[in-house]
């Protein structure tokens, strides 16, 4: 992935799909923004009592998107953990992503580039989905983990996440929690070792039901 804002973006719609795919948005994200916005222009600040807590996720889930950003500026993660359940000890799924390393000297991409270099990560998410995605969980929260270098974690920003305790894809498997992977690169499985260590970016994100 050429930089951490294009690295950042594909992991940020990669979440809204699977906000919308599994059941803890009742309406796709693109269009609850779209709504929002729509609302902003007819009246301001001044929003209807019954969208201020769609507003108020949508500042969760940006807020979300901004710490992405400032923990891959930091660091050179490559490999996400999409954690669904009503707590991260014990999640429902978890849905492993990796994504090509970068490319330090890459220049910035525009909105369509950035629109262009996520769309294949989405795309087989849609199009190859794990076989229990057959149910659907109930209303949960979405975690979001980086896996990166330990050393790398003391340059990013103490408020951007806290270390889970015990969290790791052994102890996944040995629970027999369903792990799907997608995996955009050709290279080898990265393992955890000592050096990586899977660290949470704040804030998590609820379920929602928008009336549209």
């Amino acid at each position: 992935m050429a930089t951490p804002h294009a690295a950042a973006y594909t992991v940020a719609q990669l979440a809204r799909h699977l906000l919308y795919m599994r059941g803890q948005a009742s309406t796709p994200v693109h269009d609850i923004d779209t709504m929002v916005a729509v609302a902003r222009a007819e009246h301001g600040e001044s929003l209807p009592s019954d969208l201020r807590p769609t507003v108020r996720w949508l500042d969760t889930l940006h807020k979300l998107d901004a710490n992405l950003v400032a923990v891959l500026e930091a660091t050179a993660a490559s490999r996400f953990a999409f954690v669904l359940g009503s707590t991260l000890a014990a999640p429902k799924e978890v849905l492993l992503l990796t994504l090509p390393r970068r490319d330090p000297n890459a220049t910035p991409l525009d909105p369509s580039q950035l629109h262009a270099a996520a769309a294949p990560c989405v795309r087989r998410l849609v199009t190859e989905p794990p076989p229990h995605w057959s149910s659907t969980p109930p209303p949960c929260k979405l975690w979001l983990l980086v896996h990166a270098a330990r050393d790398a974690l003391t340059r990013a920003p103490a408020t951007g996440y806290t270390v889970p305790a015990a969290w790791s894809l052994d102890t996944l498997r040995a629970r027999r929690v369903p792990l799907h992977t997608l995996d955009m690169t050709d290279d080898e499985p990265l393992a955890d070792t000592a050096a990586m260590i899977w660290c949470l970016v704040q804030p998590a994100v609820s379920a929602i039901h928008v009336r549209t």
